[in-house]
């Protein structure tokens, strides 16, 4: 009986790693792109398979199909796959998938749809990526109107997530600017200098530099105070604070000056800023009569004075 135990043991432990050998080749030719292979040996092996290696493959099978341009076969296979699971995260990126598929096959009403049932999802990542694939397929089909509704509802989603942010703000500034909105261009692109955190978007954003307030970019430094961008932003403030001789050009009052040199005083480094430095606190000095570098009388000013 023992033998027979060991026996067993032996065969099934060479079947699992035979159905894992079979199943790394599938996904390899999978990755090789040999479609045609893939879509003749997957069906027999996910007969032998269960749990998430079993939903994987077909996944697989059903891109197979997908890669090949049978757009129809693939959602087929594709809704098997969600069959095949009860796991709420593959379900949701096999829906993700479909949408993308029925989007190439030219379905886009249908490929909306498929999105939208996502965009009220707990998944904050995956739900994000629905909204998104929306408005950028929107935009595709110059369907700008509802684009930029669609860019908006991604913003509205999102907390302090500048890169995401970003991405939306540009796409809206590029949408108007296809519909010939300059206006609108423009005011998405500063909130685009607003938010963003790399220098491509910076320098595709800074068109629309005239319109942004010394205040709301001061309130921003600090995030970025670590990023590529932030000797921009510096420049940019300091060009719009003082002139090249060194005085005041801002028609901020008196409160919002102080408020915006408090603000630079507080991320510049005198190592990398020393003459800039200089020139905020003798401004600072000569607007509330406080001498000296003294950061907390500067804050119990602007308490008492707001």
């Amino acid at each position: 009986m023992k033998r027979v135990l060991i026996a067993l043991t032996v065969v099934m432990f060479l079947a699992a790693n035979v159905m894992a050998a079979d199943y790394a080749s599938v996904r390899k030719l999978y990755v090789e792109k040999n479609y045609s292979e893939v879509i003749k040996q997957a069906p027999a092996l996910i007969a032998t398979l269960s749990g998430q290696r079993k939903v994987a493959l077909q996944i697989y099978y059903a891109s197979a199909f997908a890669g090949l341009k049978d757009y129809d076969k693939a959602i087929e296979e594709y809704e098997k796959a969600l069959l095949l699971t009860n796991v709420e995260a593959e379900k949701i990126h096999v829906k993700l998938i479909i949408g993308d598929v029925l989007q190439k096959a030219g379905k886009v009403d249908e490929a909306l749809a498929k999105w939208e049932s996502l965009t009220t999802i707990k998944d904050n990542h995956q739900r994000i990526l629905a909204k998104r694939r929306i408005a950028v397929t929107l935009l595709g089909h110059n369907r700008y109107d509802e684009a930029i509704i669609a860019f908006n509802n991604v913003i509205a989603d999102l907390d302090s997530k500048a890169k995401d942010k970003t991405f939306s703000y540009i796409w809206i500034a590029r949408t108007y600017y296809i519909a010939k909105d300059k206006d609108a261009s423009i005011e998405a692109f500063k909130q685009v200098i607003l938010v963003t955190k790399e220098p491509r978007s910076l320098a595709e954003a800074i068109k629309a530099k005239d319109l942004v307030g010394e205040k709301e970019l001061a309130d921003t430094l600090e995030e970025r105070k670590n990023t590529e961008i932030f000797d921009d932003l510096i420049t940019l403030l300091c060009g719009k604070m003082f002139n090249e001789k060194g005085e005041l050009i801002t028609k901020l009052g008196t409160y919002d000056t102080v408020y915006v040199l408090a603000k630079m005083e507080k991320v510049m480094d005198e190592s990398i800023y020393p003459a800039e430095l200089s020139l905020v606190w003798a401004k600072i000095t000569r607007l509330t009569g406080i001498e000296g570098v003294d950061r907390f009388a500067v804050e119990k000013w602007l308490e008492a004075n707001k």
